[in-house]
């Protein structure tokens, strides 16, 4: 989906959206870029009693001017890929992600963030991803029945599902042609 043009010396990239209703079938990293160089990705591992995900991070493209839209990170970046499957409604996915060839889904709760197998996917694992606009356009919100995605300093956890703020939204990443040294 990535817009490039490449001149000797210099390269420009071309913003790109997704629409939130427009996810189904697609794979995307899930990362926290607050308009700077890098971003904290969503990432597979648990902590705080697997109430929480960790977070890696790394440094991002992005699209130059207004910093919005889909991030780039480096092809060889270690980041954890999420697919996105319609779960019926308008905005509503089962994201998973593969841990050692098991399928697991991305459960948010009132109980924390936790990935879970198929046999225990229940409504929580139902995230409905919301577009952003203005201040956030180009980001995404995930939530669950009662809570939202947020970063909480190298952690996602969660929030009350009113939320909004700079750690509740999150950009969409795609990985770049470029290693993490041409970065």
């Amino acid at each position: 989906n990535a817009v490039v043009f490449s001149a000797e010396g210099f390269s420009v990239y071309g913003v790109v959206t997704v629409d939130a209703g427009d996810l189904d079938g697609k794979t995307f990293g899930i990362l926290n870029n607050k308009d700077t160089v890098s971003g904290t990705a969503l990432m597979t591992g648990s902590a705080s009693s697997g109430t929480r995900l960790t977070g890696k991070v790394m440094t991002v493209r992005t699209e130059p001017v207004k910093r919005t839209g889909i991030v780039f990170v480096a092809q060889d970046s270690s980041i954890s890929m999420w697919s996105f499957h319609s779960a019926g409604e308008e905005g509503q996915y089962y994201v998973t992600t593969e841990i050692g060839g098991t399928l697991k889904y991305l459960k948010i709760s009132a109980a924390g963030v936790s990935l879970v197998e198929e046999s225990q996917v229940d409504e929580d694992c139902r995230i409905t991803v919301e577009a952003g606009s203005g201040k956030y356009s180009g980001k995404y919100r995930f939530s669950g029945s009662s809570r939202v995605l947020r970063l909480d300093n190298s952690n996602f956890t969660i929030a009350n599902a009113g939320t909004s703020n700079d750690n509740t939204w999150m950009n969409l990443a795609e990985l770049s042609t470029l290693t993490e040294e041409d970065f």
